[in-house]
């Protein structure tokens, strides 16, 4: 999905770059990518926003507000569409990112999520209601998903 509304015009100078080559993590779930996150979180602080979203890239675009990109990491969940707008983004403005993400083997991970959905939790300990409706599940039902 496209980004209309960004001219060349609207670029930040270098200058007034103060992170020209932010990280993007891009978290794929089941991966460790919890811990990666605390380990930026500590070293770099917490992004802004903590979970980048199209609505924060379409309100950077109609406000003409692109101050959040002068941060040194942001977080995008491997689930959402704005990944590719935001890369181009940052490259409207300037930046350089740097794109991080963790990979796992796949059969290691469909028996992580496998047992994670059979405790019941969506992997912060949270009871996911849609699982709950599917009692009870079994290991091919998370096969499927791959």
């Amino acid at each position: 999905q496209e980004l209309k509304g960004q001219s060349n015009t609207e670029s930040t100078q270098q200058s007034d770059i103060e992170y020209p080559n932010p990280i993007v993590f891009l978290h794929i779930p089941r991966t460790g990518g919890h811990r990666l996150y605390n380990i930026l979180e500590q070293a770099l602080g917490t992004p802004q926003p903590p979970s980048l979203r199209m609505a924060d890239l379409r309100n950077a675009v109609t406000n003409r507000n692109f101050t959040f990109l002068n941060q040194p990491w942001f977080y995008i969940h491997a689930e959402s569409a704005v990944l590719r707008p935001f890369l181009r983004m940052l490259k409207r403005h300037s930046r350089r990112p740097r794109v991080v993400t963790f990979l796992r083997d796949p059969i290691e991970r469909v028996v992580s999520e496998y047992y994670s959905i059979s405790r019941n939790t969506d992997g912060d300990g949270e009871a996911n209601e849609h699982l709950q409706r599917q009692r009870p599940y079994r290991f091919e039902q998370g096969a499927q998903w791959l």
